[in-house]
């Protein structure tokens, strides 16, 4: 065979590799895709180790944050080559955002400063059912003098107001019994819920109500819908 043609030959099966390299390339998730990945699954690893191990459970937050920072990063390196106006403007709207300006801070104070701050919270809510209890006297007043009424009328008055007292004390101790009773089952039965959350120390009132960790899953869904829009615009993979 000639020179040439074993040269030609030997070039076809490379030639067939480059192109199996190429079609796995377009089957691969963007870069930041990928990277938004990594930051889920610090988070998911956040949440299964608790804040029991807070030593733990702030590492894991604190690479969920840095990494899903990232994210933006590399959607504009993959991506602004394509189109820079289009990316710019997308990128202006997602600074403008109060979720991610937070966590922005956040990770630069992580990675230039220190570790993460946060605050632990514990709260215990419990169901106690309400008691109400009532009583009242009922006093018949007659509308003729005492030396004017019917015999049978005034032994019927005096009976009840001889007894009266017997029958106060009677209904009290009932009434006393029946709240006790109430009180036994509700011991019993008391509905108690604790919980207990790290929070993000920081002064601004629009993040100090909600644990860190829904906090960062709402981040990471924002950035999830972010990269859905880069990717349907340019599709998975930049240039």
């Amino acid at each position: 065979m000639p020179p040439y043609k074993r040269t030609v030959a030997a070039a076809r099966p490379v030639r067939a590799r480059c192109e199996r390299h190429r079609d796995s390339d377009l089957d691969t998730p963007s870069t930041a895709r990928r990277t938004l990945h990594k930051a889920r699954f610090f988070l998911a690893r956040a949440t299964e180790t608790g804040i029991g191990d807070r030593d733990a459970f702030v590492t894991y937050l604190e690479a969920a944050i840095v990494f899903a920072r990232s994210v933006a990063h590399h959607l504009g390196r993959e991506f602004t080559g394509r189109n820079r106006t289009w990316c710019k403007a997308r990128f202006a709207r997602l600074d403008q955002h109060p979720l991610f300006a937070f966590l922005r801070d956040v990770r630069n104070f992580i990675l230039k400063k220190g570790p993460l701050g946060v605050r632990r919270v514990v709260s215990v809510a419990m169901s106690v059912p309400m008691i109400l209890s009532e009583s009242f006297d009922v006093r018949v007043i007659r509308g003729k003098p005492w030396y004017k009424r019917n015999p049978r009328t005034l032994w019927e008055d005096f009976s009840r107001d001889a007894i009266r007292p017997l029958r106060r004390y009677l209904e009290q101790r009932r009434e006393r019994r029946r709240i006790a009773a109430i009180r036994r089952r509700a011991e019993q039965t008391t509905d108690t819920t604790t919980t207990d959350n790290l929070y993000f120390a920081t002064d601004d009132p629009a993040w100090t109500d909600r644990p860190a960790l829904d906090i960062v899953r709402d981040y990471l869904d924002m950035l999830e819908a972010v990269v859905e829009e880069f990717e349907a615009h340019f599709g998975e993979r930049g240039i």
